[in-house]
């Protein structure tokens, strides 16, 4: 079909693949081009389609944004899939496309393919660019008292550890205040500038990768169990036998359950525009081929209760 399209015209063999032509004729000359057009024409499957796939990448780092509107208000929750044919666009930033960077950065420096990908989307912890200038945020101290903090940890901790218990072999969560704080002071930023976006500088200060996410309601009313019930009511679009989606995102509740994201921190915002929840996980999760080993099945069938219906995600 469209592979494979082989014919023999005038001395000269001509080959379509993907609807691209390659042209290869007798004289020396000529064989140097079609040659350069080979290894250039495999290079970008390669990087497109190929090795994309093969790379343990996180679904935490998507520009696109899932929106949905229900009777009782307008909510926002971060779309956790790549777009892994924007590779082109996104390597010239300065930035790791990967959230597991720190884990990759021994493979910077070997040759071959297979290690192509990790050099263009670990550009940052490979040193191959100038790391950009970290915003105030990061370092800035954030702007609620030790009261509000007590509560937003318990409320954030307790709503994880609540849907984490009703899976099997999944252990609870604990709380981490640096990374809680750093959470609270991005969800101000994002509150403060009425943005919604995930933070590129999270692993700033960690040593380990930081899965992250966002939820955004317009009702100033909601809490960080609310983005939790959100969150985890896309068991719904998962399908605990081949560990992938049924239609629909998955990745904000494979990041709540995943076994091996044991760390976490909160962080809350609230204005007049509505609330923001940030929650930040250690190590992240959602690894690419790795769900059905890291996010495990229901205890019970019937544990899999799905509330504030009025929010669900469609």
């Amino acid at each position: 079909g469209n592979y494979a399209d082989y014919c023999n015209k005038d001395g000269c063999l001509f080959i379509s693949i993907h609807h691209i032509t390659l042209q290869f004729c007798s004289r020396k000359k000529m064989w140097g081009k079609a040659v350069m057009k080979i290894f250039l024409f495999f290079g970008v499957l390669a990087t497109t389609q190929g090795y994309l796939d093969r790379i343990d990448d996180l679904d935490h780092d998507a520009e696109a944004n899932f929106y949905d509107t229900s009777p009782v208000e307008r909510y926002r929750i971060q779309d956790p899939f790549e777009d892994y044919f924007d590779v082109f666009k996104r390597v010239s930033k300065c930035r790791d496309k990967f959230s597991n960077c720190a884990q990759l950065t021994k493979y910077c420096k070997k040759k071959g393919k297979q290690f192509k990908q990790i050099r263009s989307g670990c550009r940052l912890s490979c040193g191959f660019c100038k790391a950009p200038k970290a915003p105030a945020y990061v370092s800035a101290r954030p702007k609620i008292s030790s009261s509000e903090k007590e509560k937003i940890k318990r409320t954030c901790l307790d709503s994880h550890n609540a849907k984490r218990r009703l899976h099997q072999n999944t252990p609870l969560m604990v709380w981490n205040q640096k990374l809680a704080d750093r959470s609270q002071t991005f969800a101000e930023y994002l509150s403060a500038n009425n943005k919604f976006e995930h933070d590129s500088f999270r692993r700033n200060g960690f040593s380990s990768s930081i899965g992250e996410n966002i939820y955004k309601s317009s009702s100033s009313s909601r809490t960080s169990e609310n983005a939790v019930t959100a969150w985890y009511n896309e068991i719904k679009n998962y399908n605990f036998g081949t560990g992938d989606t049924k239609g629909g995102a998955i990745g904000h509740f494979t990041q709540v359950v995943w076994d091996r994201s044991t760390i976490l921190g909160c962080g809350v915002a609230k204005s007049s525009r509505g609330t923001w929840v940030v929650a930040r996980y250690e190590p992240a999760g959602n690894f690419r081929g790795q769900y059905k080993e890291h996010v495990h099945r229901l205890k019970s069938s019937g544990d899999a209760f799905l509330e504030d219906e009025e929010e669900m995600i469609l």
